[in-house]
């Protein structure tokens, strides 16, 4: 977890004192790439927040790439969905609260439209 903050421009420090538990602090830059207009736009869906940081830097880094959006569930991944009307969406299939999305008539399978 160190490398990947420091990677991305962050620290991470962990305290732990015998009786009183163990702390740990991320600093991560609050910075996002502004949204190139000809970039594929991406929502990211996956519960597991180090899963989505990985994800986050790997699609990140490519110019022809946006993330416009994340979600850890399935409602949000719905919300985000129809109010951002993303290229792709890259989302965990094992995701909790998947059942929203399925029952949801704004996220239907039918693709956002096209440029």
């Amino acid at each position: 977890m160190e490398e990947r903050a420091r990677k991305l421009g962050g620290d991470l420090r962990i305290q732990s004192t015998p009786g009183t538990g163990t702390q740990v602090f991320v600093e991560l830059p609050s910075e996002r790439k502004k949204h190139d207009a000809a970039a594929v736009k991406v929502l990211l869906v996956e519960d597991h927040f180090m899963a989505r940081l990985a994800l986050r830097s790997i699609l990140g880094d490519s110019p022809a790439l946006s993330i416009v959006g994340e979600a850890d569930n399935g409602h949000e991944a719905v919300r985000l969905y129809t109010k951002l009307l993303p290229d792709v969406t890259v989302m965990d299939l094992n995701l909790p609260g998947l059942e929203d999305l399925t029952r949801s008539p704004q996220f239907d399978g039918r693709t956002a439209p096209r440029r």
